[in-house]
């Protein structure tokens, strides 16, 4: 196939992250093929031609917002346009499932076929349709083995590749030159906060945490405060959020693995977050707050009894969850003293997160994904 066409739709930063980095193994596997689809910036950084980016549905919530259906029909419809006017040898679908799988589902009605990298049996099976998911794939390539398990029982054709954190994590990070380019001293506590990948995200849940950790302070003395976030996200709300919060000298960066490996603590929403967190061994309590009708419908029908993706994988609840209303300044406050003081506890959260790779496979995750994704291009 001498210029072959793959679609890569990466639905959130996460997505778009391993996205890129799948994007580019493959261009080098086989110079001559074209990436186009959706994404956003490190997507479009890797050489994929975006049809549309993911930035502006994050920043505007439109997901879950009433005056986005509309916007969204039109981006299904545009996509699905794309589709036939394209038409891409694949399909490669990364993340969670966008606008609830409905493009994936276009795409094997036009004949095309689908590859789900991380797919959302990687998290908790009992939340998706296995029979639906199944007619809308032709081959998942699992993260978890949680994920390979759900997909052998629902008879999905499934490959292991292992998990993309186990490549992305830095291991060989210089902590004390990251300290001195912040302006912070390695003699008070640093509390890392990543609170979403979106501004609507941003929005709920930043102004909680800094309030908690206004009475951290109050109670202990200094901690030193990074908030990270990514690019994509309105630095002129993170501006007021932070200029509201009554607060001195809160560090705001878009670095993430750098400022994660100089943490004491670390307050991470619940998805890839509290994952990335774990791999790097940082003391960790993990948020999630959403609509409530959308909670409540997760709840009725998913049955979650855990959110944050490493206690979902570790099958127990390792790092402590602030879910709804139990998201209040108080609860966060007093875990994240727990955290900065109590080290037995904390050795037993760190003994928990050694486990992770009997779980998420061994590093080379995403170059097994790109060869997969290859030889299914040779299978068509």
């Amino acid at each position: 196939m001498a210029h072959p066409k793959i679609m890569i739709i990466g639905s959130d930063n996460s997505g778009d992250l391993y996205g890129s980095k799948v994007a580019n193994l493959l261009t080098r596997l086989h110079p001559d093929i074209i990436l186009f689809g959706m994404g956003g910036p490190n997507m479009r950084d890797a050489g994929v031609r975006l049809l549309y980016d993911i930035s502006d549905l994050d920043n505007m919530g439109v997901i879950e917002s009433i005056k986005g259906v509309h916007l969204i029909k039109r981006l299904v419809q545009r996509i699905s346009e794309s589709m036939e006017r394209i038409r891409p040898d694949l399909v490669v679908q990364i993340g969670s499932p966008v606008f609830n799988m409905r493009l994936v589902e276009l795409a094997k009605a036009k004949d095309i076929k689908v590859v789900y990298y991380n797919s959302p049996l990687s998290g908790n099976p009992s939340s998706v349709n296995a029979a639906r998911f199944a007619k809308v794939v032709d081959k998942v390539l699992a993260v978890t083995h949680h994920e390979l398990e759900a997909c052998t029982q629902a008879g999905i054709d499934v490959e292991f590749v292992g998990h993309p954190l186990m490549d992305l994590i830095g291991s060989s990070l210089d902590k004390g030159k990251t300290i001195e380019e912040l302006g912070l001293s390695a003699q008070s506590p640093i509390v890392v906060v990543l609170p979403g990948g979106r501004g609507v995200e941003v929005k709920t849940i930043l102004p909680v945490i800094l309030r908690s950790l206004k009475k951290v302070r109050k109670r202990r003395g200094e901690i030193q405060i990074i908030v990270s976030l990514p690019s994509v996200v309105s630095q002129d709300l993170v501006n007021e959020i932070v200029g509201n919060c009554g607060l001195d000298d809160v560090k705001v960066t878009t670095s993430r693995n750098d400022v994660l490996a100089i943490a004491d603590a670390a307050i991470v929403t619940c998805g890839c977050t509290s994952l990335e967190a774990a791999l790097m061994r940082i003391p960790s309590l993990a948020v999630h707050k959403v609509a409530t009708t959308s909670y409540l419908l997760d709840k009725m029908l998913a049955r979650k009894t855990m959110f944050a993706m490493v206690n979902i994988i570790l099958q127990q609840a390792v790092v402590h969850e602030f879910v709804q209303s139990e998201l209040t300044d108080s609860r966060v406050a007093k875990e994240v003293e727990r955290l900065l003081s109590s080290e037995e506890q904390n050795q037993e959260m760190l003994d928990s997160f050694d486990q992770l790779p009997e779980h998420l496979g061994n590093a080379g995750s995403i170059k097994r994904a790109a060869e997969a994704i290859l030889a299914m291009l040779e299978d068509k």
